[in-house]
C-alpha cells in the first residue's frame, strides 16, 4: 500500500541523517534565502512547489480509463465534498448525518471505496 511505503522512505531518510558536529541550532525556513519565514513566502511557496497538495493519487484517477462520473465522485468523496447529509449539515443546514440514497456517511462511503478498489485490483480490472 503507498502510504506504507511513504512511511518507510521517510525513515528511510531519517536513518541517512549523521547528525551535525558542534555548532547552535537555528531555525531555518527553505521557502526564502534568508531562512526567514515570511507569510507571503509561504504562500508562494505552496503554490509553486512541484510537491503535490495531498497524498492522493490524482494523476492516477483522472487518467485512469474509469467513467468520468466515477473520477469525479472519487475525487469529491477525497475532497470530503460529497453531498452527504454530515457535509450539507457541516455547511449550516441541518439535516440527518446519513446520505440520501445510501444510509451511509462519508467515512463508510470512503471504506466501501477502499474495499470496492482492493477488489478491483484483485480481479485485475483495475
Amino acid at each position: 500500500n503507498w502510504e506504507i511505503q511513504r512511511v518507510e522512505d521517510f525513515f528511510n531518510t531519517i536513518g541517512q541523517f549523521n547528525g551535525l558536529e558542534g555548532g547552535q541550532d537555528i531555525l531555518w525556513w527553505k521557502g526564502n534565502r534568508k531562512g526567514s519565514f515570511k507569510v507571503g513566502c509561504a504562500y508562494n511557496w505552496l503554490n509553486h512547489t512541484n510537491q503535490p497538495q495531498s497524498h492522493w493519487p490524482w494523476r492516477g484517477i483522472w487518467k485512469s480509463k474509469i467513467p468520468l462520473k466515477v473520477a469525479c465522485f472519487v475525487w469529491l468523496l477525497a475532497k470530503e465534498a460529497v453531498l452527504t447529509q454530515d457535509n450539507l449539515k457541516r455547511r449550516g443546514i441541518p439535516l440527518c448525518s446519513r446520505c440520501f440514497f445510501c444510509g451511509e456517511n462519508a467515512g463508510q462511503l470512503t471504506i466501501s471505496f477502499y474495499t470496492a478498489r482492493s477488489l478491483a485490483n484483485y480481479g485485475g480490472y483495475s
